[in-house]
């Protein structure tokens, strides 16, 4: 009696934990089959990202970022002030990023192969440049010719010119949303919209000194009485602003992606891509204010997947 009431028991037990761990299974598919979200790919990049010259700075700005400058303590009435480069300053990026696709129920939608992806991009930027040039020159003697009586006029000429730089490192958290064709294919293309915001820090002014001195007027003479006299020098100030600004950054991604095999099986999960992001990014100095940039940003990554 008591063997067959403890197998009863043995039985009830089995049949509970077998239906028990039966829901469980059913309920983990569900759930999968529910997740609208799904961890499908990791990946690097190295890159470089660049800012235009939308805005050059004042001096009146660089005089406040670098307060104990000794070269910037005077008066530069006279020097032709530019604050507006051409062109951009590239500076080295590198971004981690994971990658998930957006399992939605529309067909239409699932054939945009939609994928969020989140991550952070860490790099520097260049935010206000200018150059201060002052060039004098004075006749410091006239040389008369004993073949022909001809004068030469001899001048002294001493130029200056101060190069002003502002730069900061930038770290941001990404966002975007992107769409394109099939990612396992061979080749792939994709595009989509980003959001990153974050700070800049380790701010740093630099202040460049070089001046030059010599004598025009000697080639014509041919140097019988003065030598072509040159003298050159250059310094550099430093200057650190440890102030914590916003970053916020607006961007395009647009890339291409080559998937290394489709049979092997190590790389077949692995991919090569490279990335183009043009957009808008807005910067803020601590002590002049925030400014808005175009932005652009090269990279090439490495991709890893985790589909079956």
């Amino acid at each position: 009696m008591k063997d067959g009431l403890s197998n009863y028991f043995y039985m009830k037990k089995s049949l509970f934990l077998i239906l028990l761990l039966s829901g469980l299974s059913q309920l983990q598919a569900q759930s999968e089959e529910a997740k609208p979200l799904s961890l499908s790919q990791v990946s690097i990049q190295l890159g470089n990202y660049g800012i235009s010259n939308n805005y050059g700075g004042s001096l009146e700005e660089f005089k406040s970022l670098s307060p104990n400058s000794g070269f910037l303590d005077q008066d530069f009435d006279d020097y032709d002030q530019t604050f507006f480069k051409n062109g951009m300053d590239f500076y080295s990026t590198f971004s981690i990023h994971s990658t998930f696709d957006w399992n939605g129920k529309n067909d239409k939608w699932k054939s945009l192969h939609p994928q969020l992806r989140f991550g952070f991009t860490s790099g520097k930027a260049n935010f206000m440049n200018g150059s201060l040039n002052r060039t004098r020159s004075h006749r410091v003697d006239t040389l008369v010719s004993s073949r022909n009586g001809q004068e030469y006029f001899i001048d002294s000429v001493r130029s200056e010119t101060y190069t002003l730089n502002y730069d900061a490192n930038f770290l941001v958290i990404n966002a975007a949303l992107i769409i394109g064709s099939n990612p396992k294919s061979t080749w792939s293309i994709y595009g989509g919209v980003g959001l990153s915001v974050g700070m800049n820090y380790n701010a740093k002014s630099r202040v460049e000194f070089y001046s030059s001195y010599s004598y025009e007027g000697l080639e014509r003479f041919g140097g019988e009485t003065y030598s072509d006299e040159w003298d050159e020098s250059t310094n550099v100030e430093y200057h650190s602003n440890n102030g914590i600004g916003l970053s916020f950054m607006m961007s395009l991604p647009l890339g291409v992606n080559f998937r290394l095999s489709k049979e092997k099986e190590f790389w077949r999960y692995t991919s090569l891509f490279y990335e183009f992001q043009p957009g808008v990014s807005f910067f803020d100095v601590k002590g002049i204010g925030g400014n808005f940039y175009s932005s652009v940003y090269n990279s090439i990554g490495l991709r890893v997947s985790f589909w079956e």
